[in-house]
């Protein structure tokens, strides 16, 4: 989940009697007195940490599905007809290597005919930001 430029409510109740500073991202702090007060900020973007091990490329929403649609692109009934759970599946014994162990990992390391054109969409979808 993403809060980057997702207006964020920031709740505070500040009891009878009671002072509070309310400092919120890119704004003054400001001095409030009691009563519940409610403010809206956009939070900043986290910088997107690159992908380096299996896990993270699992975890990853947008780098998975580019190497899920990449894996079925080429329309090998090993991959068909949904090739999350296989992709998946075969790539759990991995989960801490690097990132560029996927296409191998994923083809069997050419022990399977046909899939070629799956390791290069692997190749291709692996190096294209994950």
């Amino acid at each position: 989940m993403s809060l980057a430029a997702t207006p964020t409510k920031a709740p505070n109740q500040v009891p009878v009697g009671a002072r509070a500073e309310i400092v919120l991202p890119g704004s003054e702090p400001e001095t409030v007195s009691h009563r519940r007060h409610e403010r809206s900020v956009v939070l900043p973007a986290a910088p997107r940490r690159p992908v380096g091990t299996v896990r993270e490329l699992i975890d990853d929403a947008e780098a998975w599905e580019r190497v899920v649609e990449a894996a079925g692109s080429q329309g090998h009934p090993m991959f068909s007809p949904d090739p999350a759970p296989r992709l998946a599946g075969m790539l759990s014994r991995d989960l801490n290597m690097p990132v560029s162990t996927v296409p191998g990992a994923a083809t069997v390391h050419g022990f399977v005919p046909g899939l070629e054109g799956v390791r290069r969409a692997l190749e291709e979808a692996v190096r294209g930001g994950a």
